[in-house]
């Protein structure tokens, strides 16, 4: 038999074992056996005879196997502590919504996600984005833009940006923003925003540009470095 054979052996016996605790077993039956090797191979022995006189040390694989069983108490008390366990994070996950002291915590997370519920403020030019460029701890996360007219009929386009740190359990500064169109022309950036719940800053900008024009670049400087994001512009049915 060889240690391949033996070790298979004895797990085939186990019956009251999750798939980790089968692992962990096998894991310790290797670093036996390896260990009971390495002191007969320094005795000068054949690695063939050091392994068979190591797994008849070991014991018949079935009667291990059997002795390992009883350790267990069954499948009853492994389904019983996962449904435990589920209750739990079920728990977690209700205190963590209705509690106002993390309330912050979770707008902070909400923040992070894809905002797709923008669209509904937005007419046919808008678009759901998802970029995002560190700066620090911090990250400037643009989410949502949409092409539009001012209301004195020029093209603009209109971006929804945050700012949040790495950590949510700290909060983070907007920046101030400025804008380069597509024809390398710095433009005025309008609107501005702050901080909200959970220590995310909220911004909106609004950004003159050409119709037609397939982006623009927006650009932020904090921690003296300049950090830039293009932003594509959706011009489909602009009125």
């Amino acid at each position: 038999m060889t240690r391949k054979e033996y070790t298979e052996s004895l797990l085939s016996t186990l019956r009251h074992v999750t798939r980790r605790e089968r692992e962990a077993i096998r894991a310790e039956i290797d670093g036996h056996i390896e260990d009971h090797m390495a002191d007969l191979l320094e005795l000068d022995y054949p690695p063939e005879l050091a392994e068979e006189r190591t797994l008849s040390a070991m014991g018949d694989p079935v009667e291990v196997g059997r002795e390992l069983n009883e350790q267990y108490t069954g499948w009853g008390w492994v389904i019983l502590s996962r449904v435990l366990l589920a209750a739990l994070v079920a728990v977690c996950a209700v205190v963590l919504c209705s509690n106002p002291s993390l309330y912050g915590l979770r707008q902070n997370l909400e923040a992070r996600r894809p905002l797709e519920w923008r669209l509904e403020e937005m007419g046919s030019g808008g678009q759901i984005l998802d970029i995002r460029v560190p700066m620090g701890d911090d990250i400037w996360y643009i989410y949502a833009a949409e092409a539009k007219k001012d209301p004195n009929g020029n093209p603009e386009v209109s971006v929804w940006m945050s700012w949040y740190d790495k950590n949510p359990f700290r909060s983070a500064a907007g920046g101030t923003v400025t804008a380069v169109d597509y024809r390398g022309e710095v433009q005025e950036a309008f609107g501005g925003g702050g901080s909200e719940a959970g220590g995310v800053a909220e911004y909106r900008y609004f950004i003159p540009v050409q119709a037609g024009d397939p982006y623009v670049t927006l650009c932020c400087e904090r921690y003296g470095e300049a950090f830039q994001a293009q932003v594509p512009i959706r011009w489909e049915v602009v009125t």
